[in-house]
């Protein structure tokens, strides 16, 4: 066999050795998105059980990162968690999802509507502790702690 001839069969195993592998992870890595979203039919993991504040926060945004989605068009509707990750929402809906998790995980939390135009609002939400409180608006997350001059 002439050399170049071995060098294109070790090329053409390489790069379908890479596609296998490829396809591999693409599949895994869909398979554990179907086992977190069948997982007590809800989109994300505990893993935000017994977090601070801040940690409880960022983890919230991680969750909602996940599926979030910005779509108009569903302004006004109400939206399960279902349609929510699959067809997107506003604010809204996303600052509701944030006050509903919280809540479940033990924080208090409120959503609060601002008028950003004659014809225009916003909604994001706060949650609380005695340790401070963290605006959580759409996949944006700001922390203040009670006490601080920050």
């Amino acid at each position: 066999m002439r050399y170049e001839t071995k060098i294109n069969i070790g090329l053409l195993f390489l790069v379908t050795m890479s596609i296998c592998f490829g396809i591999l992870v693409t599949i895994a890595y869909n398979a554990l998105d179907i086992q977190i979203l069948n997982k007590n039919n809800n989109l994300y993991s505990d893993s935000c059980d017994n977090a601070d504040l801040i940690n409880t926060s960022l983890c919230l945004k991680e969750q909602l990162s996940k599926f979030y989605n910005y779509n108009f068009s569903n302004a006004g509707k109400n939206l399960n968690l279902e349609e929510l990750s699959k067809e997107g929402g506003v604010c809204s809906h996303y600052a509701n999802w944030y006050k509903d998790r919280a809540n479940e995980l033990g924080f208090y939390a409120t959503e609060t509507l601002i008028h950003t135009s004659s014809d225009a609002d916003h909604v994001y939400t706060t949650i609380s502790d005695e340790t401070g409180y963290c605006i959580l608006d759409q996949l944006t997350v700001k922390c203040i702690p009670l006490g601080s001059a920050k």
